[in-house]
């Protein structure tokens, strides 16, 4: 088994992002677990910091790093002590924007990738459903298309309603 090397700019990563997590997120997490809702600066504040495009393209507005750096990520965010935080944060970053990099028009990139990597979008994943929670199997909504758009029918469960607003 192969030994997991950091270098001394994966712990200069390291300390700066427990330094912000310590200041811009841990001090909050109370008042927006009794909210329900993340305040939106914090993710422009991710987003400015390059927290938000790790491993993503440049001309995306990412840093275009090695997986380390997501490894430090995951676990630095960890100690935040909030589930919701930190899967907000890591769907945005291992899910949805992936989503939009591989299989988004260059206009779509344009329009979301980037601005999600800036902080100043969020983005998600609409997978729960009715009857089904998260076993896509079960998904029954549909999307046919029609003339230049798509019609979408079905429904989704959004558990957090305030911050997709």
């Amino acid at each position: 088994m192969q030994t997991i090397r950091f270098t001394a700019e994966h712990q200069i990563f390291r300390d700066t992002l427990r330094a912000f997590i310590r200041k811009e997120i841990t001090p909050y997490i109370d008042d927006w677990e009794k909210q329900g809702e993340i305040d939106r600066k914090v993710w422009k504040k991710m987003g400015d910091m390059g927290f938000m495009g790790l491993n993503y393209p440049e001309v995306y507005g990412g840093l275009e790093l090695d997986f380390y750096y997501s490894l430090i990520l995951c676990e630095e965010l960890s100690y935040c002590f909030s589930g919701g935080f930190t899967i907000s944060a890591l769907v945005i970053q291992f899910m949805s924007a992936p989503y939009l990099l591989k299989y988004g028009s260059e206009d779509l990139k344009a329009r979301y990738l980037k601005p999600v990597i800036a902080g100043d979008m969020i983005s998600a994943v609409a997978i729960t459903e009715p009857g089904a929670g998260s076993d896509v199997k079960q998904i029954k909504t549909t999307a046919v298309r029609d003339g230049d758009f798509y019609i979408v029918n079905g429904s989704k469960n959004i558990y957090y309603q305030r911050l997709l607003r």
